[in-house]
């Protein structure tokens, strides 16, 4: 019984902590830029995401997509690039971070992997939340499509994509 007090204890401070830092995130395009990986690790994790769930869920277009993933960071080697595609790399990275079999090592109730999916998925959503409505664009939508399917391959935040999930 003291285990499962104790436990639960850790939990709940573990879900306060998180929920303050999720509540000093702003959404910016600096922390989304700061948050997307180094790219010798964003290209084995893209190239993994299209040989496992891009087969499935056609989100994205290959061709279109790999000419866009050079310019970006073609791009970004110069200093100006989009925000927007950051969010999908980002969002593909999250998506296949639990996907390759390591030794798992816990963090409190989860293990670092999830926990590091989970914190670029609340950088993705944070950013998400700050762009306007009026104008949506194809890119939007494959966005609104990662985040979720990122969320429910990590198993996090299941409730709140179960609102998305109902189209």
């Amino acid at each position: 019984m003291k285990v499962r007090i104790d436990f639960k204890t850790f939990r709940d401070r573990r879900k306060a902590a998180l929920k303050e830092m999720g509540a000093r995130m702003r959404g910016t395009d600096e922390e989304v830029y700061a948050a997307l990986p180094e790219r010798n690790l964003v290209d084995l994790q893209v190239a993994q995401y299209f040989r496992t769930c891009e087969t499935t869920y056609r989100i994205l277009h290959e061709p279109s997509f790999w000419k866009e993933y050079h310019k970006f960071w073609e791009e970004k080697a110069v200093g100006s690039s989009q925000p927007g595609f950051a969010v999908i790399l980002i969002l593909l990275v999250a998506t296949t971070q639990c996907l390759n079999p390591k030794d798992d090592v816990f963090l409190g109730d989860t293990t670092a992997d999830r926990q590091k999916a989970s914190d670029l998925i609340d950088v993705c959503d944070a950013w998400i939340t700050r762009q306007s409505r009026k104008r949506l664009t194809l890119q939007f939508f494959q966005i609104q499509c990662l985040s979720l399917l990122a969320k429910r391959v990590n198993c996090v935040k299941l409730k709140q994509g179960a609102l998305y999930g109902r189209v």
